[in-house]
């Protein structure tokens, strides 16, 4: 594993305003640590950018 990872999660394909994020990482014990967040548990700002970016990358992968 990385020292960290950001996973991202769409529970509803399509609909990117709808998101699980978990941050995986190690602590200062080198224990393996994971917190959960929802698109509740970020601004608004932070939530409306990150959909700017998911939409751009969907459009890539569409065939």
């Amino acid at each position: 594993m990385n020292r960290a990872q950001s996973q991202f999660q769409f529970p509803k394909p399509g609909n990117w305003g709808k998101l699980i994020l978990t941050a995986v990482f190690a602590d200062k014990n080198s224990f393996i640590q994971s917190q959960r967040f929802t698109q509740d548990d970020i601004s608004q700002e932070q939530a409306e950018t990150f959909n700017e970016v998911v939409t751009r990358i969907a459009v890539l992968s569409d065939e």
